[in-house]
């Protein structure tokens, strides 16, 4: 079982501490942080650099989550996400500007990242290509994970809308599709800053966590290497 923690940028800082918390009283001692490198563009992560050191001691795998993480609003994407598609529609000499961006803004503060999670999962037909030109090694989408060289590892995502009715489906059902998802063998907890904000998320969270407690927590790099 992969734990992810969505959206992390110094914007998020307050909650992404007590996101920590909560893992720490589940006992969960490893989970990939999904790093945005200029959150709106407004919130550079070279601009902040006790944010990153703070990032850098926690000593768990990094990702990189877009670079701006917000994009146009489509219509076609409206249940899966409201302006946070940043890859959607963009053609390739934008889709290459932002990933160059992104990682340029990481190697500035010393972080190496080998991974790549579009915002909201959404891809676009040049996304692929240009995270290898960058060098990247994989990707994740919201039912599988894409190594660029070999293969890919089918594993589902189980995720809160933080948007009013998706919101409150996205809770009832939750338990549901974590008994759906038994059938694979590895399944991604994607626990999003805003959830922080929202008490009964966070009850349902360690709930998810202690349910799941029977599967080892691994990360990208370690599912990867095994293949």
């Amino acid at each position: 079982m992969v734990i992810e923690l969505h959206d992390v940028c110094p914007y998020y800082q307050k909650e992404l501490l007590s996101i920590l918390d909560m893992l720490y009283c589940c006992e969960v001692n490893k989970f990939s942080l999904l790093l945005i490198p200029n959150f709106k563009g407004t919130n550079r992560l070279d601009k902040y650099l006790d944010f990153v050191e703070f990032i850098n001691r926690l000593d768990q795998e990094i990702i990189m989550h877009g670079c701006y993480h917000i994009g146009k609003k489509d219509i076609k994407y409206l249940l899966l996400t409201y302006g946070e598609g940043e890859f959607i529609g963009l053609d390739r000499f934008e889709t290459f500007r932002r990933l160059d961006n992104g990682k340029e803004i990481l190697n500035k503060v010393q972080i190496d990242v080998k991974y790549f999670v579009p915002p909201a999962w959404i891809s676009n037909k040049f996304l692929e290509e240009e995270l290898q030109r960058l060098n990247f090694s994989g990707v994740g989408y919201r039912w599988y994970l894409k190594d660029f060289n070999r293969f890919k590892i089918y594993s589902p995502v189980l995720t809160f809308s933080n948007r009013s009715v998706l919101s409150f489906l996205s809770k009832v059902t939750s338990s549901i599709f974590l008994k759906l998802f038994d059938i694979f063998s590895v399944i991604r907890l994607a626990i999003h800053m805003k959830d922080a904000r929202d008490d009964e998320k966070i009850t349902l969270w360690k709930k998810i966590i202690k349910m799941s407690n029977h599967r080892r927590m691994i990360s990208y790099g370690e599912l990867f290497s095994k293949g």
